[in-house]
């Protein structure tokens, strides 16, 4: 048995459990946010995610779930997916889409209108 793949195989299924339960709270942030946000318009939206602590919550949100998504669709090439240079092409694909996500949610976040 190779140890080295057996570790990484270990911090995989750490990691993804790790994020799960740091996603609880931040789930519950979002729930708090949508209610603030019910029947808003426009201009209360952009004033409530002007707040920078509000941007860090949606960001920490967006990017844990970007994470574990990306681990869960990871596990899925590695079970399902044949020959090994698709499941690897499949891996690395997700990764790249994951963090183009992210980096589209963080500009979008800095680069709200001042004000409607």
């Amino acid at each position: 048995m190779n140890t080295q793949s057996n570790h990484a195989g270990i911090g995989h299924w750490r990691n993804q459990r790790l994020s799960s339960i740091v996603l609880v709270p931040l789930t519950l942030w979002l729930l708090w946010a949508v209610t603030q946000l019910a029947g808003a318009d426009y201009a209360t939206a952009l004033e409530f995610f002007s707040s920078t602590v509000q941007k860090v919550f949606a960001i920490a949100f967006i990017a844990v779930v970007a994470y574990h998504a990306q681990m869960g669709i990871q596990v899925v090439c590695e079970d399902y997916v044949y020959p090994l240079w698709l499941q690897a092409a499949l891996i690395w694909l997700t990764r790249i889409a994951v963090t183009a996500g992210l980096a589209l949610t963080i500009y979008a976040l800095f680069n709200l209108p001042a004000g409607v």
